[in-house]
């Protein structure tokens, strides 16, 4: 069983994460998103801002969509 970070329930090894809410997502969004965790900590540990990392590939996303 993994070591939990108080009250979040969230796995230690996303504590660099911030808070965490309960969502309801789709099952296909939900199988993706512990890969993104996982990607998230990663920088996070790093020394890089994981959601601006993961903003500029969304951008990169959108522009080859237009």
């Amino acid at each position: 069983m993994p070591s939990y970070v108080n009250k979040t329930m969230r796995p230690l090894k996303y504590r660099h994460l911030g808070e965490m809410n309960i969502l309801r997502v789709p099952h296909r969004t939900a199988t993706i998103l512990p890969q993104l965790q996982d990607l998230m900590q990663q920088l996070e540990e790093n020394g890089r801002d994981s959601c601006e990392v993961i903003s500029e590939v969304l951008d990169n996303i959108a522009d080859t969509l237009r």
